[in-house]
């Protein structure tokens, strides 16, 4: 009952807390720096998927069911967090 009561007020906070560490982006200093952005968001990528990719291929699953779940391991991860959340 007390949650119930305490999760707007929660919320407004992240969303507040989201607000203000927003506000602090230099768009300027991103754009002058989009290559060096731009190149590790494609870093991640690539890693994020040859270690799922591997993890899964380990379990004996085809390449084709190892990069549905690279794709699919956003998702996973927020059903997970629900679900230890909960308990």
């Amino acid at each position: 009952m007390l949650l119930v009561q305490i999760e707007p007020i929660r919320n407004f906070f992240a969303a507040l807390f989201l607000a203000s560490i927003g506000m602090l982006i230099h768009v300027h200093f991103l754009w002058s720096h989009v290559d060096i952005l731009l190149a590790s968001v494609i870093l991640v990528i690539i890693i994020k998927t040859a270690i799922i990719t591997t993890v899964v291929r380990g379990f004996g699953y085809n390449n084709k069911t190892a990069l549905l779940v690279r794709f699919y391991d956003g998702l996973l991860a927020l059903l997970l967090s629900r679900i230890l959340v909960v308990n």
